[in-house]
């Protein structure tokens, strides 16, 4: 995942500084690349509670994009579990996702 030093705010809400790491459930939505060589590109937004915390890059987007795209089409919404965590860099969120072909 990538951008979460935009979402510091946000993801400081779901992390205590007393714990190793806080496990949520996250929410993967089509978007589009927010910047860099691949802005303007499809991309993968990660959501906690509804609220943007980052972007998975434009590979990871390109892998999992069906899956996405197929839960939007079906009324559903693509979910998965998250790890968040905090040390140098601040805030930092990793997802468990499954492996694609």
């Amino acid at each position: 995942m990538t951008r979460e030093e935009n979402h510091q705010e946000a993801l400081a809400r779901y992390h205590s500084a007393i714990r190793h790491l806080t496990r949520v459930a996250a929410e993967l939505v089509s978007s589009s690349v927010s910047r860099g060589k691949h802005k303007g590109a499809y991309a993968v937004e990660v959501r906690l509670d509804g609220e943007r915390v980052g972007e998975l890059t434009a590979a990871m987007s390109s892998r999992y994009k069906n899956l996405v795209v197929a839960a939007q089409e079906n009324g559903n919404h693509a979910i998965c579990e998250a790890e968040i965590t905090h040390g140098e860099r601040g805030f930092q969120i990793d997802l468990r996702l499954p492996k694609t072909d």
